[in-house]
């Protein structure tokens, strides 16, 4: 039916393989790696649960076809109604339009195309990240006391 399997691990480190320690709990950090390529199937938690999952998709791609996976991110169950069908386009281009209406309001008019691309790359990357640069004006003027003083 397309649907992918979805398997459950937690970001923990796996201490065993990195440092010869026994590890806190099973399902580790490298557990999908495991899960998919090595073929451990016991890497993964059977019970469905963990701080990280993943989709797996097991298809067969002819040499030069393209596959594309339709993906969102719900609260509807697996293997439940699927809400998204033919409206799944419309959603994506409803948000490509809003984030264009976002970066187009936070840009100067007079920013080149080169220009546009890159910044809003930055922005996409903090927004994305959640980094926080805290710039302090003060010690910039007055420099910092173990280096030379900046210029006037």
């Amino acid at each position: 039916d397309g649907r992918p399997e979805l398997i459950f691990t937690d970001n923990d480190t796996n201490t065993e393989r990195l440092y010869g320690d026994r590890n806190v709990q099973p399902y580790v950090k490298d557990a999908f790696h495991r899960y998919v390529i090595e073929g451990a199937r016991d890497a993964v938690n059977p019970q469905e649960y963990g701080t990280k999952a993943a989709a797996v998709y097991r298809m067969t791609v002819s040499a030069g076809a393209t596959v594309t996976l339709r993906l969102r991110l719900s609260d509807f169950e697996p293997g439940g109604p699927r809400p998204f069908g033919r409206g799944f386009d419309n959603l994506v281009a409803a948000r490509h339009r809003e984030a264009d209406e976002f970066y187009d309001a936070i840009f100067p008019s007079g920013l080149s195309a080169d220009s546009r691309i890159v910044a809003r790359q930055a922005v996409a990357g903090l927004l994305w990240s959640k980094q926080y640069y805290h710039y302090v004006v003060k010690n910039w003027l007055d420099g910092d006391a173990a280096q030379p003083a900046p210029p006037g």
